[in-house]
């Protein structure tokens, strides 16, 4: 078997892998946003809502995922649909990963601590009320 051949169907076998995950972020990427631009036209009617003490660290969630959804996940579904990064710099591949990197860990982050917080409001109630 030639080299070339062999080079030639892995390459296919990846464009083929890259277009299924490109047809799938797209198809998720999409229901996602429109949800999260309902969730937050809802925490701007509910005023009370989003100022919550205990919903504070939410809408903070919500803000660094619509952020991942709007900036870092579309350059990956570029990379997947050209099967390249492009543009093919270091100052973008250096920003593109400083921002999926830090997007992640804010994420994960903010999640344990609102789990962590949720868990004290269920068992522990009297501890976090303010009073006024």
């Amino acid at each position: 078997m030639n080299i070339t051949t062999v080079i030639n169907a892995l390459e296919h076998g990846q464009s083929t892998f890259y277009r299924i995950k490109f047809s799938l972020l797209l198809s998720l990427q999409i229901p996602a946003s429109l949800i999260s631009i309902l969730i937050f036209i809802y925490f701007a009617k509910n005023r009370n809502f989003a100022h919550a003490p205990q919903n504070i660290a939410l809408l903070i969630l919500f803000v660094i995922n619509f952020i991942q959804l709007s900036v870092a996940i579309p350059s990956r579904a570029h990379f997947y649909y050209i099967g390249r990064v492009s543009p093919a710099i270091p100052s973008y591949c250096t920003w593109w990963t400083f921002m999926e990197f830090n997007l992640a860990a804010m994420s994960e982050n903010l999640m344990a601590t609102i789990s962590v917080q949720r868990h004290m409001l269920v068992f522990n109630g009297y501890m976090l009320q303010i009073r006024r």
